[in-house]
């Protein structure tokens, strides 16, 4: 099935025959009566909680069409040849592939048939005798994984300690993962079976089994090993004429940031681990929302200077090569959810870094315009085989990058910023403290307004969370004059600063009161940030001095989001009918 599930493997697609089924928190803190002092050390514990917000789907609708689609393709024809697939290995990984893509759609639900057939072959395949062999079998374990952790760890405990023994046999002393059947001379690692490797091992992390610091650390010292000298990954680095690829790329970038992200929950665990109630003093303690998955993790050290100037090359080496056209013929498919997963990995990394989602725009036109009228995707005429065209693995990878799966993973468990008491949340980081109204903030830099929003643009100015502090005090006691000279830096940074910069000048727009920003903020409500997305809408709700709104929720569904904005727009219409270009207006 080589090209379809993943790069370089071997061996027949998937045919019809007869198949045999067996069987952290929140950062919310409340305050111990007459003990206000502890709170100046908020910063030190309150910013590294675990993100509680249900899913949202942003979606926008065509794109929600075409997964819809796909999810049926899979539900009625994908999930079908990946159960009758023969061979044990290819069976594991696509049925799992496929599984994982529908839970991530939010088209199953656990106790669905399609699931209950399909958790039947995983549970059979992972004891096959042949599983450790194969080829495919460091991605089919790493597949299984990620589905059995996210359908119910406990419940498949038994199962997760047996793919957690393959996993640990597929990762060589140098720290690269492999496959077992090639000889050992020959074992050198390759990049595209280590970046499951990478994507196993975080999986496990998030179960009681967990993965231990010596395999952490070899797989670290194997990707900063593993970089040609011109900062791109080859697919197998030590192979002679193994020049860097697109693809592999990605998938060590992936890798890269797998590892920077357990390394920085790593050095929070130990921060922890300084007090019982979670590292706070004793004038506090953590608020947890019923329910919310606690993950406890070890310390981890790795090399995270080097790791991050390995991700730096990597990342340069990408600039003017990223293309889904040229990876078209060389396993675009999975190619997209490389690139996904690197990209929701940064994000967790530096989540104040501002970044384009161009690679996302990008994704989405080549696959809304190659999508088949029967909803799947393809290899189109790559391949004669028809078995392997209608194999549902691209189909699945498609769906996996659409609604950006791994970055859906990582809000269960990525540290979320700190909401202080009283006040709004604030970005991990440092910078000079105050204590105000019961409040421990970031004290404000002071300086004209235009030269805060300049230092807004930059998340990595060390002056950065002061100013966003300053640009929150102008908006609790707002001054319309000063504001409507900064109406233009305003709406800029609305729409092209950090999702922190965004919401804080979202804010300020909002103090305004200006009627003519409101088309702006109407189209902020579909911004994929949560916390840009409730800035718009209770800015929109200050303007209209409506302040229910339209009843958009902290976490709404895609349908929620979308008749708020109609509503929006019919109220916008209403009030202000003469204004027939406001739509062009809002750019600023």
């Amino acid at each position: 099935m080589r090209g379809v599930l993943f790069p370089g493997a071997k061996g027949k697609g998937p045919r019809r025959s007869s198949a045999h089924p067996k069987g952290g928190h929140d950062g919310k803190v409340k305050v111990r009566r007459g003990q206000w002092f502890g709170l100046m050390w908020l910063v030190m514990g309150c910013l590294t909680g675990v993100a509680t917000a249900q899913e949202t789907d942003p979606l926008r609708p065509e794109v929600r069409k075409a997964v819809d689609r796909a999810c049926e393709y899979l539900k009625q024809q994908g999930m079908q040849l990946a159960v009758q697939t023969p061979r044990a290995s290819m069976r594991l990984g696509l049925t799992s592939l496929t599984l994982l893509a529908l839970q991530k759609a939010d088209a199953v639900g656990p106790n669905d048939p399609i699931v209950q057939e399909a958790l039947g072959h995983i549970r059979q395949d992972i004891y096959d005798q042949e599983l450790p062999n194969s080829y495919e079998a460091p991605y089919a374990c790493a597949l299984a994984l990620l589905t059995l952790v996210e359908l119910d760890p406990k419940a498949h405990a038994q199962e997760i300690r047996q793919l957690r023994s393959l996993m640990q046999s597929f990762q060589m002393p140098h720290g690269g993962v492999s496959c077992l059947r090639l000889k050992v001379k020959q074992r050198a690692g390759d990049t595209s079976m280590t970046q499951y490797g990478a994507l196993a091992f975080w999986a496990l992390d998030q179960t009681p089994q967990g993965v231990s610091s010596k395999s952490w650390q070899n797989l670290a010292n194997w990707l900063l090993n593993a970089q040609h000298q011109s900062g791109g990954y080859p697919y197998e680095p030590h192979a002679l004429g193994g020049g860097p690829r697109l693809g592999t790329t990605a998938a060590a970038l992936s890798a890269i940031y797998i590892c920077l992200a357990r390394a920085k929950l790593g050095q929070r665990a130990r921060a922890k681990q300084e007090d019982q109630n979670d590292g706070l003093p004793p004038a506090l303690e953590r608020v947890r929302p019923e329910g919310q998955k606690q993950i406890k993790l070890s310390p981890l050290s790795l090399p995270t200077g080097r790791l991050e100037q390995a991700a730096q090359r990597a990342e340069q080496w990408l600039q003017g090569k990223f293309s889904f056209r040229e990876a078209e013929h060389k396993y675009v498919f999975y190619f997209l959810y490389s690139v996904e997963r690197y990209h929701s990995f940064q994000e967790l990394v530096h989540p104040d870094r501002q970044t384009s989602q161009k690679w996302y725009e990008q994704g989405v036109q080549y696959l809304l315009q190659r999508q088949r009228s029967n909803g799947s995707w393809g290899i189109g005429g790559t391949s004669t085989r028809i078995e392997v065209s209608r194999a549902p693995a691209p189909t699945a990878f498609a769906v996996l990058f659409l609604v950006r799966a791994t970055r859906k993973m990582l809000q269960k468990v990525q540290p979320a910023s700190g909401t202080l008491i009283g006040g709004r949340g604030l970005p991990p980081g440092g910078g000079p403290l105050e204590l105000r109204g019961g409040q421990v903030r970031v004290k404000p830099l002071r300086g004209p307004a235009d030269q805060l929003l300049g230092i807004m643009k930059d998340p990595n100015d060390p002056r950065f969370l002061q100013a966003l502090s300053a640009l929150e005090e102008m908006t609790q006691d707002p001054d319309p004059q000063m504001l409507s000279k900064l109406d233009r830096q305003l709406r800029e940074l609305a729409q092209h600063g950090s999702p922190a910069a965004k919401a804080a000048a979202v804010r300020a727009l909002g103090a305004s009161g200006k009627m003519d920003v409101v088309p702006l903020l109407i189209r902020l409500l579909e911004d994929p940030e949560p916390q840009v997305m409730i800035a718009a809408r209770d800015a929109l709700r200050r303007i209209s001095r409506r302040m229910e709104g339209f009843g958009l929720p902290d976490q709404p569904t895609n349908q929620q989001r979308q008749e708020a904005i109609r509503k929006w727009k019919r109220w916008y219409e209403m009030v202000h009918p003469q204004d027939t270009s406001s739509q062009n207006r809002t750019s600023g």
